[in-house]
């Protein structure tokens, strides 16, 4: 469990994700609870980080697929939650 600042400061420091993945990564962890659980929308978080909800969608997908987060899907109204991984290097 991190707090938000330390959590940016964690994903600002990986070297394995670069550019809009880890700028999602870290609007994410500006989101996130003492657990780095957070539930922004897609439309919220490309406001926040100025890319369209496709490239967000995408970026998404890499996180999850390279187990930077775990998504637990919503049911059919309820938010997507993620919870951040940090792997210290």
């Amino acid at each position: 469990m991190y707090s938000n600042h330390r959590l940016i400061q964690l994903a600002i420091a990986m070297q394995d994700i670069s550019g809009i993945n880890k700028l999602i990564f870290i609007i994410l962890a500006s989101y996130c609870d003492r657990n780095d659980i957070c539930y922004p929308s897609i439309q919220r978080i490309s406001i926040k980080s100025g890319v369209s909800q496709s490239s967000v969608i995408r970026s998404l997908n890499y996180l999850d697929k390279n187990k930077h987060i775990i998504r637990l899907r919503g049911r059919k109204y309820n938010t997507t939650t993620y919870q951040l991984i940090i792997i210290k290097e």
